[in-house]
């Protein structure tokens, strides 16, 4: 647990970085700090690894005071991730990875394999990238290396400023969706610094939204998002907090029951039924596409009336509300199949489970 204890930052009389903050960053989390610029979130960052002092007050690490540690045994302890990446131009992507660790005397045998586990959680090919050096890597390349960099140590504590914010949107999904991924593996606690409100409401467990140096409101991202405490946090969050609400919920939690057929059977096991449509499941269960319950008199075989699904049109149990809403506005349909990786279907998102939601949200505010 890393606790902030009445902390400020001052460059002189007039500039006040950081105004009186006092607050406790959970353990195995992923906390966001995030406000406009200039609000202090990256001065406090810093000043948990001793790059920036505090002017007063403590900061504590597991109960110890970080300006009465040692500085390197502290940021050995520490992973830090920065926005340009910050790798050795004349080093390999192994190498870059194998700094601490070398620091720390480890065995080299120990350095390759922990260097060969991380590309591979980072997603990088060992053989393709541990010896390219960083002028051969893309932007998200190089920020999985850096990634993958801090974590090499396996040190308990990640700090992360604006990590994501140099490479093109697609490739920041890809980046957050990747790293999302590891911090549910590794469950480290990590200090986030963005400016993003997507990413911050994506990635976070808890978020502390800054201004003028001071923390308005820390909380969930459900709870800041359902209940802002002031106008400012209000109006920062935006409009549409609703449908963010819907980005932090899984469609796994709300799938619903819905009418299937046996593609290799015939009509008469529909039946009577007030669907427009009912999915087509092969025998093993799996989903095949969809079937048009009013098609010509039902005298062609089943398989005539049959629809192919898109990939985009097909939900994973880990998508999110939001984007089946997305996916359903996107290909004019009024629900979705939600299907697991082997294929297996388990059921629909309708739209009208989506308004049902959304109202709820409404009348909770």
């Amino acid at each position: 647990m890393i606790r902030f204890e009445k902390v400020t930052k001052e460059y002189d009389e007039e500039t006040v970085a950081v105004k009186d903050i006092t607050f406790e960053i959970p353990s195995r989390e992923l906390t966001v700090l995030i406000g406009p610029s200039g609000c202090g979130k990256t001065t406090t960052l810093k000043m948990i690894n001793r790059i920036i002092r505090p002017t007063a007050g403590r900061i504590l690490i597991d109960g110890s005071d970080v300006t009465e540690m040692d500085i390197r045994q502290l940021r050995r302890g520490i992973g830090y991730v920065i926005q340009n990446v910050g790798l050795f131009p004349h080093m390999t992507v192994k190498d870059n990875i194998a700094t601490v660790p070398k620091l720390l005397k480890w065995e080299r045998s120990k350095i390759d394999v922990r260097v060969e586990e991380l590309l591979q959680l980072v997603g990088l090919e060992p053989k393709s990238y541990a010896n390219k050096l960083p002028k051969e890597l893309s932007g998200g390349e190089a920020q999985r290396v850096g990634v993958a960099r801090a974590l090499a140590a396996d040190p308990p504590i990640i700090l992360m400023d604006e990590p994501f914010g140099a490479v093109d949107p697609l490739t920041r999904v890809r980046l957050q969706d990747e790293f999302a991924r590891i911090q549910e593996e590794l469950h480290k606690t990590i200090v986030f610094v963005t400016h993003d409100i997507d990413e911050a409401i994506r990635l976070a467990d808890k978020i502390a939204v800054m201004k003028g140096g001071r923390i308005l409101q820390f909380d969930t991202p459900e709870e800041i998002l359902a209940r802002p405490v002031e106008k400012f946090v209000h109006d920062f969050m935006g409009s549409d907090r609703a449908l963010k609400r819907l980005s932090r919920i899984p469609v796994l939690e709300y799938i619903e029951k819905s009418e299937t057929i046996d593609i290799n059977g015939g009509w008469e096991q529909l039946g009577v039924t007030k669907e427009e449509f009912v999915w087509a499941l092969d025998d093993s269960k799996k989903l095949i596409g969809w079937v048009d319950v009013s098609h010509s008199s039902r005298e062609l075989p089943l398989r005539e009336a049959l629809t192919e699904m898109l990939e985009e049109e097909i939900l994973s149990p880990d998508s999110t509300m939001k984007e089946a809403l997305s996916r359903m506005l996107e290909s004019g349909t009024m629900a979705l199949p939600v299907v697991e990786r082997s294929g297996r279907f388990l059921g629909q998102i309708s739209l009208s489970k989506i308004q049902e939601l959304t109202k709820s949200v409404r009348e909770e505010e």
